[in-house]
């Protein structure tokens, strides 16, 4: 609702400073990104944290004064929209929960289970929500998988298993916790699943656990190639898409190639199409 409705202008929130206004006083170089200014935004509201902005935004203003001129201004604006982001509906909904006995009380006999899927992806903020929300006779289970977590960026702390296991399973009978492991894969052959273990092995934190498949092991292998840049990567997987295809007998609709990044399509599509081969790419133009 609040991307449909109202445009924020962080340079306009600080006081209509433009980034070539901002010199280079070795912490702010140019005037903060809206991507910084959201990122900075979020950590405060999770922390349940006020903005702290500085009564003026000048040139010699640092990167975390810009943002905290942009998150003060941020909040007024939505606040006279009457518009919460999600954010706000996390901290305002742990806010009532820790000050409000009576409706603490009501839902957590209200919800006697609770279950929460892909929690590696849960923030600190979510886990202090989760556990105001449960009650002292309610059951809880998680679902996740630590080795998956991939949204850090956002705010996401796979560590949160480890809380949950310690915090909120740990009973008389299981004072260490109680983890029910789904290690049996059906999708994956043999050889991927040895270098995902390889790989997930290294990290000290994980919640331990060890992947199999009952697929027979065909005798595949994985080849690692790194490149110097974009076109030398696009160009050489082109050329092995054509191979495939042509000294192979490889159906072309037997071959995908996963990229990192949106930005990695165009030059891709760009070698196939030089070598004739016929393409599709879901989720693009």
């Amino acid at each position: 609702a609040l991307n449909a409705q109202m445009s924020i202008d962080p340079l306009a929130a600080a006081g209509g400073l433009e980034a070539d206004d901002m010199e280079d006083d070795g912490d702010a170089s140019e005037f903060v990104t809206p991507a910084q200014c959201a990122k900075h935004i979020s950590a405060r509201k999770e922390a349940l944290e006020q903005p702290n902005p500085p009564a003026v935004v000048t040139t010699r203003s640092t990167n975390v004064e810009q943002m905290e001129a942009v998150f003060a201004e941020y909040q007024k604006r939505c606040a006279k929209a009457g518009l919460p982001d999600v954010q706000d509906l996390l901290v305002r909904g742990v806010e009532l929960l820790k000050r409000d006995m009576v409706v603490r009380d009501k839902y957590r006999a209200r919800f006697a289970q609770i279950l929460v899927d892909e929690f590696q992806d849960t923030n600190d903020l979510q886990f202090e929500w989760l556990s105001l929300m449960k009650g002292t006779g309610a059951h809880v289970m998680a679902v996740g998988d630590d080795s998956q977590s991939i949204y850090g960026f956002r705010g996401a702390n796979p560590d949160n298993m480890n809380r949950f296991v310690r915090e909120m399973t740990a009973t008389k009978a299981a004072p260490e916790g109680r983890i029910i492991k789904l290690e049996q894969n059906y999708r994956s052959l043999p050889h991927i699943l040895d270098a995902a273990n390889s790989i997930i092995d290294r990290n000290p934190n994980q919640l331990k656990k060890t992947l199999f498949t009952s697929q027979p092991d065909r005798g595949e292998r994985i080849d690692l190639v790194s490149f110097g840049n974009g076109m030398f990567e696009a160009s050489t997987t082109a050329r092995e898409v054509h191979r495939m295809i042509k000294e192979q007998g490889v159906a072309p609709s037997e071959i995908a190639i996963l990229y990192r990044t949106n930005q990695q399509s165009r030059l891709i599509e760009q070698e196939l199409n030089k070598l004739g081969v016929p393409l599709t790419v879901y989720g693009g133009f």
